[in-house]
This record gives C-alpha cells, sequence and structure tokens, in this order.
C-alpha cells in the first residue's frame, strides 16, 4: 500500500516511479495519460490543439457565397424599389396627348396614360389566347360586375381583343388592346352589338414590346395563336405600326363587349425576402463552421 501511494506521489511531481510487477500495467496507463494530460494546473487539460486543414477551410466558399448573393439581393432590392417608385410616378401622372408628331417618345413612356383619337379597323382584330382578366375592378372584388361570366366561373381564362386604330388625321395605324372577353364570347359572332364605329377618343396605357419568357411556345402568326406579345410580328400580321396601347378602364362600353383596363403593372418587390435568407445562411454556416473546426 505504502508503494503506491509514494508511486502516485512521484508521478505528480514527474519523479522516476519503480513499481512491483503487478502494477506496471497501471502505470503505464498513468504514464500514457500524461502525454495528452497536464498535472501541473491540478486539472486535465488538453495539450493538444485542432488543426485547420485545407479541406477544412475550403468549407469557408459557401458562407463567402451566400454572403455575396445577400449583397447581390440589396442592390436587386434597391433597383427594383427605384423602378416602382418611377412607375407609381408614372401611372399618377395626368393624361398626356399622344405624341403623333415624335413615335420616339413612346420608348421612354411605357405604362404613361395618352388620349388619342381616331377610328377601330375592326375587320382586322384577333385575338390574344389564353389570357386572364387582370382589371383592378375584378382583381379587388373577385366578382363579376358586368355580367360577363357567372360567380361560379371566375376562374376561367379568356381572350384579349387587338384591334387596329387609325389615329385620326393621319395615315398612321396602331394597336389598341380593347379588353378582356371569356372564352364563349370569344367569336364574333356572339358580340355584334360591341364594336364601336366613327371617330372615337379614348385614353390608354402605352406598353412595350416583350420578349419570349422562358417556357413559352413561340407566336404562330399563320394560325393566329399568340403567346406573348411581340409587336412587330402582331403589326405586320395585322397591317400596323408595332406600336400597341392598352384601353383604360373607362372605355367599356357595351355589357357584352371586352372589359378595358386589363394593364397587368403589378411588379412584387421579394428581395428584402432574398436577402435575409441569403444572410441567415451566411451566419449559419459560419457558425457551424466555428464549432466544428474552432471550438
Amino acid at each position: 500500500m505504502f508503494t503506491r501511494i509514494l508511486n502516485s506521489i512521484n508521478i505528480s511531481k514527474g519523479c522516476n516511479v519503480y513499481l512491483y510487477r503487478n502494477c506496471s500495467k497501471r502505470v503505464d496507463n498513468v504514464l500514457n495519460l500524461k502525454t495528452k494530460y497536464n498535472y501541473k494546473s491540478g486539472e486535465a487539460k488538453k495539450i493538444e490543439k485542432k488543426k485547420i486543414s485545407v479541406g477544412s477551410l475550403s468549407l469557408l466558399i459557401i458562407p463567402a457565397f451566400t454572403f455575396y448573393l445577400g449583397c447581390w439581393q440589396v442592390q436587386r432590392y434597391w433597383w427594383k424599389k427605384k423602378l416602382l417608385d418611377e412607375l407609381e410616378e408614372r401611372m399618377s401622372n395626368k393624361i398626356v396627348p399622344f405624341p403623333i408628331n415624335d413615335l420616339t417618345k413612346l420608348e421612354n413612356m411605357e405604362y404613361e396614360k395618352v388620349e388619342i383619337e381616331g377610328e377601330f379597323l375592326h375587320d382586322r382584330e384577333f385575338l390574344m389566347y389564353p389570357r386572364g382578366r387582370f382589371d383592378k375592378e375584378f382583381v379587388k372584388n373577385k366578382s363579376n360586375v358586368s355580367g360577363l361570366i357567372a360567380s361560379n366561373n371566375l376562374s376561367s381564362t379568356g381572350a384579349h381583343i387587338i384591334t387596329p386604330f387609325k389615329v385620326d388625321g393621319t395615315d398612321l395605324i396602331i394597336m389598341i388592346n380593347r379588353g378582356w372577353v371569356p372564352k364563349n364570347k370569344m367569336p364574333k359572332s356572339t358580340r355584334i352589338n360591341t364594336f364601336p364605329t366613327g371617330k372615337i377618343k379614348l385614353s390608354a396605357i402605352v406598353r412595350k414590346s416583350e420578349n419570349r419568357p422562358q417556357f413559352i411556345s413561340e407566336n404562330i402568326p399563320d394560325k393566329g395563336m399568340w403567346f406573348y406579345k411581340n409587336f412587330k410580328q402582331m403589326g405586320d400580321y395585322c397591317g400596323s405600326m408595332p406600336i400597341y396601347l392598352e384601353a383604360s378602364t373607362e372605355h367599356s362600353y357595351f355589357p357584352d363587349g371586352p372589359i378595358s383596363g386589363q394593364s397587368n403593372v403589378e411588379i412584387r418587390n421579394k428581395h428584402l425576402e432574398y436577402l435575409s435568407t441569403w444572410y441567415s445562411l451566411t451566419a449559419l454556416t459560419l457558425i457551424m463552421w466555428y464549432l466544428r473546426f474552432l471550438k
């Protein structure tokens, strides 16, 4: 017993130890522990430190990339906010005359409301199908006040009626989106008394031609199939200049006619949500990396 106590004291002081054979295994275990722990402080503390490898450092690419995406979304957020502010300002402006003497101004007038006078060329009209209904009254109330579709058919799709329009006092022919009709009103024979004739003054929203969206089919003019608004193709089809306006809400003349005001100008700004997501992922992955390789 005395020998064991003495050996323990000597081990703690770092001295040489001489033990009986039956204690050699226990001493070997103690000596092995001494290589891993510091006994001088009275507590078992690890001497070895974790080494950071090249592989662990390479994992920092993940938070670096998500941080970059967060910064990119910040830029996108302010860009979209500026765009929305400009759009709101344009749509809140007063109606201006259609720039008949300088059509190049239309390039910078998208979403502005203009006043124009002329005559519809109904014999050249064509349909863009399928199209939803976007007038504010419908979107707000989710009901049909014009009696065009039944209350249990609110989700029905229809078509937009595009009609060439000869500008008064000129030979200029442009295209006017007169509005939306349900599928059962697409044939002309179902809306015989819905074609205004003679000189008409109307207000309309200026729009720009679209690039073909991804996953959307190409237009097939020969078959009258229009999946997106390509003004050049549309103008060639109906004998018009590639100028396109959308009649505003006050031009729904007839109960069974097209419902105007189909300018879908809702632009969502979700970039604040996106940047929050990317920055959160950055913080989370950095914490995980720290806990795994440093702590």
